[in-house]
């Protein structure tokens, strides 16, 4: 049994950019081979070979595993990174909004690991003596802010789905891992419009004062936690800003 990922098969989702696209590249830096999966288009770097998906819909994250196993040989790691935040107070928020971010930050990751269970209990038997699973959750899940609601709660709802999913797979060696980052210096925002941007900025304007967190910090937390010897597992790890606090 080895603490390497060297030579394992790994799966990212949301890959295409952010803290996603950092996980891919980091863990190919330690000699993985990595899919990652997105709905954008992307180009191959090195170790990491894209894979255009809509994670969004059930058969999409089958699919999406389906072709990453066809792709990798095997799929030693899943880790469950593709998000949404669409911002804005509930009187105001479009209904629609709200099914983006459900279908892909909760539905969509619940269904990619239903759908990479097999593969990953048959590479758990392997030599490497263990397989992971890793959700990026968000501090968000625990400590909700204005503008946050239906995002925070489809964090919430996968801190609840990991530590259901941790007690389930206790008996095999899938180890199941909950990373929730602080404030973090992805591209999420973008997604919202500048007016809506404002008037979020004018709620929590003490999210403002801090310096986040780069996406290279959560790929070298997440790097770390799926290196450890197959003995162990990292139930959750909780990074912050140091500005953050809490």
């Amino acid at each position: 049994m080895t603490d390497s990922v060297a030579g394992c098969g790994v799966l990212v989702t949301g890959g295409s950019s952010g803290i996603g696209r950092a996980i891919a590249r980091s863990l190919a830096t330690q000699g993985a081979d990595v899919v990652s999966a997105a709905r954008r288009d992307q180009e191959a770097a090195g170790r990491v070979r894209p894979l255009r998906a809509d994670l969004g819909r059930p058969d999409g994250c089958e699919d999406a595993v389906a072709r990453a196993v066809g792709v990798l040989g095997r799929l030693d790691i899943l880790v469950a990174s593709a998000g949404a935040m669409l911002i804005d107070d509930v009187v105001d928020a479009s209904s629609s909004d709200w099914q983006t971010m459900t279908s892909v930050n909760l539905t969509g990751t619940t269904e990619c690991v239903r759908a990479a269970l097999p593969h990953l209990l048959q590479a758990a038997e392997g030599p490497r003596g263990c397989a992971d699973i890793v959700v990026i959750g968000s501090i968000s899940g625990r400590r909700p802010t204005p503008g946050r609601a239906i995002y925070a709660a489809t964090k919430a709802g996968l801190r609840a789905f990991v530590d259901s999913l941790r007690q389930e797979l206790a008996p095999t060696r899938i180890r199941v891992s909950l990373v929730e980052p602080g404030l973090t210096a992805t591209g999420l925002r973008a997604a919202n419009s500048p007016e809506t941007l404002d008037r979020m900025t004018a709620r929590t304007r003490e999210l403002h004062a801090v310096t986040p967190l780069s996406p290279d910090d959560v790929a070298r937390a997440v790097t770390w936690l799926v290196s450890q010897p197959a003995v162990l597992s990292v139930s959750q790890i909780t990074l912050l800003p140091t500005s953050q606090g809490a």
